[in-house]
Order: structure tokens, then C-alpha cells, then sequence
């Protein structure tokens, strides 16, 4: 009974480690990924800020100058994450 359970033992610690080697390898490789794709777009403006204009909904003027300030700081500034 004895050989049993060390075999059974001997072959938990190997799936153990198994998953422990694929989690590794996908770690490593998300990390590669994520750092070629920052190196590879990175931002022109490291701001960070954020701006908020506008107080009335729906008023066409202020929606232009939201246009357009948003354009700039798409195309000028590089910024990525703007809503309107």
C-alpha cells in the first residue's frame, strides 16, 4: 500500500510542477508581449492628465470645440483614451 501512495505522491508533485513550469512560460511570455508592444507605441505625451470640458449637454458649439480639441490631442498629442 506504501508503493501505492509514493507513486501517487511522485506524480502529484510532477503535475504540480508542470503547471507551475506552463504558468511561468505564460507569465514570461505576456510579459515579452506587453513590453514590445509599449516599446513599439509609446506615447508622445506622458501628461497624463485629463481634461474635461463642457458643463450643458447637446449644445452644438461646445460639441465642435470638443471636436476639435479632441482631434488635436488625438493626432497632436497622441492621446488614445478620449470620450466625448
Amino acid at each position: 500500500m506504501k508503493q501505492v501512495t509514493s507513486l501517487y505522491r511522485i506524480s502529484f508533485f510532477k503535475r504540480i510542477l508542470l503547471l507551475c513550469i506552463i504558468a511561468a512560460i505564460t507569465l514570461v511570455s505576456m510579459a515579452v508581449s506587453i513590453k514590445s508592444f509599449v516599446e513599439n507605441n509609446p506615447p508622445k505625451n506622458r501628461d497624463y492628465s485629463i481634461y474635461l470640458y463642457g458643463e450643458t449637454h447637446g449644445d452644438k458649439k461646445i460639441i465642435e470645440k470638443e471636436l476639435e480639441l479632441w482631434h488635436d490631442f488625438y493626432h497632436n498629442h497622441g492621446m488614445r483614451h478620449l470620450f466625448i
